[in-house]
């Protein structure tokens, strides 16, 4: 009996943490497709050859993300676009990143650009 309660709390427990995980709350007000730049660094080859770095231009889908006090732009490389236009979305940002939660797995996006917005 014991255990089974104890299995319950913890249950219970990882529900209530589940919102602390993607704190903050927005909605999707723009999406589109884009080309970023991404460096590739300098390398040695397997046969010994220095190779220099260059730029790659990548398809990239990006979202403009609004929450009570901020504007966000995020960046993800890829054609698919996992977010559409009014989706509303839960995430926490870290850093230079912000992760999301669509059901399946967690999505790693780049902060491109963050505002605060005007009050008026």
């Amino acid at each position: 009996m014991n255990r089974l309660a104890a299995l319950f709390l913890s249950f219970c427990m990882l529900v209530m943490a589940a919102d602390d995980l993607y704190p903050e709350h927005g909605r999707v007000i723009e999406a589109r497709a884009g080309r970023v730049s991404e460096l590739v660094p300098t390398f040695t080859d397997p046969l010994g050859k220095v190779r220099k770095g260059r730029s790659v231009s990548k398809v990239a889908q990006i979202y403009r993300v609004e929450t009570a006090t901020r504007i966000y732009e995020w960046t993800e490389v890829g054609k698919k676009p996992h977010y559409a236009y009014g989706q509303e979305v839960a995430f926490r940002v870290n850093d230079e990143s912000v992760f999301l939660n669509n059901g399946k797995k967690e999505r790693k996006l780049a902060i491109t650009g963050t505002e605060k917005k005007k009050v008026n």
